[in-house]
């Protein structure tokens, strides 16, 4: 049996702590984990739903995700006028998506 002090194998003998969780570990936690992200514009963290989602997709252009489930790489904002104007003017959608995002996306959110 390996010990603690096998170089081959360093994890801790069973029954000494820092072992590994049983799989899916309780139901409790299962059912509350909450998708977070992070803004591009001001890089505060939030819940999924607090967020709006572009995604670029695989055939090219940007898109809002109302879904939060479309193909292709996305990028979240918060849904203040604050951070959208900010993303707008330092351009941190399109850096995220690494493309351009089109005027008629920022109008879509105007309205």
């Amino acid at each position: 049996m390996a010990t603690a002090q096998d170089p081959l194998n360093p994890c801790p003998p069973a029954g000494e702590g820092g072992g590994r969780r049983p799989p899916g570990g309780d139901a409790a936690s299962r059912h509350s984990r909450v998708g977070i992200r992070t803004c591009v514009a001001c890089r505060q963290e939030a819940g999924k739903s607090e967020l709006i989602r572009f995604v670029r997709r695989p055939g090219g252009g940007v898109e809002v995700d109302v879904t939060g489930r479309t193909e292709g790489r996305g990028a979240y904002l918060h849904r203040s006028a604050g951070c959208l104007e900010v993303a707008r003017k330092r351009h941190a959608l399109d850096r995220a998506l690494g493309t351009p995002v089109q005027p008629e996306v920022w109008s879509q959110l105007d309205a």
